[in-house]
């Protein structure tokens, strides 16, 4: 009995090594130890140093067309996405009069969006004239603060940032990787707090090399809060069927999803083994909010963005977005509605939070892309933003 006992854990063992090492080569987040320094070769840093980073901000939009292919159950979509030369993304419309600039992430980009179905499109047609978009995909309201304070907006009067509630992660991040495993070419300003000040840290902003990328790593495995809570806690080890147990609902519901989608090559498993993933972030992301080790700098960077617009005489605006798992998550939990309530009422600040309001659409999966990044608004969507935007802003204008 002892020894089939045995065996089976053996079986076992060696099925979930071989699984996972299976899955590993085309699933970014199954992680082993040596995931955390990983290998980068010439040609990556090239690529990091000459096309992806930006000094300032960490990454920014390529200021020419950029087509981008996604494919969805076996369906292709293909998104043209089009700038001017300051880097704003353009809608096709010929509006003249420049006042409103829209910054912020992906939503505020309009990814997974054709120029003209983008909310500054349909906002563009409510207030006859020409938004500017530098939105920028995966930017933390941090980024969005200093892309803010680069750009020169001598005749813009109103601002208007646009972010995801999963931005309380972000702000904490110094690299990506940690926080979105496989993400290693996203590293990226951080604002630390200082004698109740925000004090930029940035010294990891730089040309990469073999000499000093290691070195940069280390540094950063001691800095960023998310090696420890979150890149260590997720790594497979030796017994790996241990590992396996530790997450077992996670990881049951990847394994299986993973496998069907090897069996039958369906993107919709792959899809839905990475929604275990982006359920899972939302979630740590909703529990940050009640935290004040995490929503204090939040707090603070949202406060700064708010003093600094208002110095240069012009409005702002800020408005939360939620992704679609956002909203399967908010009857669950909500801790984000309560901070944004909190702040906007402590501070008279003008900030709108339109998750509790989407969350009561019937059918709300109609105004979404079916994107693998946790579900970006569509045309619809779009429509549907631009609308609560101009009803908020629009007597303002």
């Amino acid at each position: 009995m002892i020894e089939i006992s045995i065996l089976i854990i053996i079986i076992f063992e060696i099925s979930i090594f071989l699984l996972f090492k299976y899955f590993k080569k085309n699933f970014q987040w199954f992680i082993e130890h040596k995931d955390a320094t990983p290998n980068f070769s010439k040609k990556i840093l090239d690529k990091y140093n000459n096309k992806i980073l930006n000094k300032t901000l960490g990454w920014d939009n390529v200021k020419s067309k950029k087509n981008v292919e996604i494919i969805i159950k076996k369906k292709k979509f293909l998104f043209e996405y089009n700038f001017d030369k300051n880097g704003s993304r353009l809608t096709g419309n010929n509006f003249k009069k420049k006042e409103i600039a829209v910054f912020g992430d992906s939503y505020a980009f309009c990814r997974c969006s054709q120029d003209n179905q983008t909310i500054q499109y349909f906002l563009e047609h409510k207030t006859k004239s020409k938004i500017l978009n530098y939105g920028v995909g995966n930017y933390g309201l941090d980024q969005v603060f200093l892309k803010i304070k680069k750009k020169k907006l001598k005749n813009i009067k109103h601002i208007i940032v646009v972010f995801v509630p999963e931005t309380i992660s972000r702000v904490h991040s110094y690299w990506k990787h940690f926080l979105e495993f496989g993400n290693t070419l996203a590293f990226k300003p951080k604002y630390e707090i200082k004698n109740d000040k925000l004090k930029l840290y940035h010294k990891h902003i730089k040309k990469l090399s073999k000499k000093n990328i290691y070195r940069n790593i280390e540094i950063l495995k001691k800095k960023d809060v998310f090696f420890e809570k979150k890149f260590q806690k997720h790594v497979f080890k030796f017994p790996y069927s241990l590992s396996f147990f530790k997450k077992f609902n996670k990881n049951l519901k990847i394994f299986y999803h993973l496998c069907l989608f090897k069996v039958t090559r369906n993107t919709q498993y792959s899809d839905k083994a990475f929604g275990v993933i982006v359920e899972e972030n939302l979630s740590e992301a909703q529990k940050y909010y009640d935290n004040r080790d995490y929503n204090y700098l939040l707090e603070k960077i949202i406060l700064e963005i708010n003093s600094y617009i208002k110095k240069k005489n012009k409005k702002v605006y800020f408005f939360i977005i939620p992704q679609l798992f956002d909203l399967k998550l908010f009857n669950k939990i909500n801790n984000s509605e309560k901070f944004y309530k909190y702040i906007s009422k402590k501070n008279s600040i003008k900030l709108f939070d339109f998750t509790r309001q989407m969350s009561k659409i019937k059918n709300i999966e109609n105004y979404y892309f079916d994107d693998f990044y946790g579900g970006h608004l569509n045309n619809k969507g779009n429509k549907f933003i631009a609308n609560k935007i101009y009803k908020k802003i629009g007597k303002l204008i």
